[in-house]
């Protein structure tokens, strides 16, 4: 009979390990979610952005696209391709810009 007792014993020991480790797993999956939700709140909004500036250059090409915005003034068609070529520098240096932070930020959250 004491030796069923220990028996019950250690299996509730075990048990209580196992519970233990399970808890501590979530708390540590928690924490890793947390540290990372920065990281995924910047690549959304470099995201956003991106779309943003896609969007632009999308109505920019669309009015150069038009036969008639070239019957118009040359310093609005210089000034529009400009302003083109500008919006599509920026959206590529801030697309790899945000590629390298989120590249290292997700090596050291690793």
């Amino acid at each position: 009979m004491l030796e069923k007792r220990r028996e019950a014993r250690r299996a509730d020991k075990q048990e209580t390990v196992k519970v233990d480790a399970k808890k501590a797993n979530r708390k540590d999956r928690a924490a890793q979610r947390a540290a990372q939700a920065p990281l995924r709140k910047a690549a959304k909004a470099a995201e956003r952005e991106l779309e943003k500036r896609q969007t632009e250059c999308a109505k920019l090409e669309e009015a150069m696209a038009d036969p008639k915005f070239f019957e118009g003034r040359s310093d609005k068609l210089t000034d529009l391709q400009i302003k083109l070529a500008d919006v599509k520098a920026k959206q590529e240096e801030e697309a790899e810009e945000a590629s390298m932070e989120s590249e290292e930020a997700l090596e050291d959250a690793g």
